[in-house]
């Protein structure tokens, strides 16, 4: 069996292709209710999926201009 710090290991070499609102805002270092405002503004493309809000990593990486 793996240890947690393995997983966590893993976990982040793994390329991500949507994020969770929360991991999002994390990783770009915004508030929700910065990201909800982008949202409504229409200045960020968001997906829904299954009841999910999730964020395409496009959008990360325009938001960052690095795409």
């Amino acid at each position: 069996m793996k240890s947690s710090e393995a997983t966590k290991r893993e976990a982040a070499t793994v390329e991500r292709h949507a994020w969770r609102v929360r991991e999002f805002c994390e990783a770009v270092r915004i508030s929700r209710s910065h990201f909800y405002e982008l949202m409504k503004r229409g200045e960020l493309r968001t997906v829904t999926l299954g009841g999910r809000r999730l964020v395409p990593d496009s959008e990360r990486l325009r938001l960052l201009g690095e795409g």
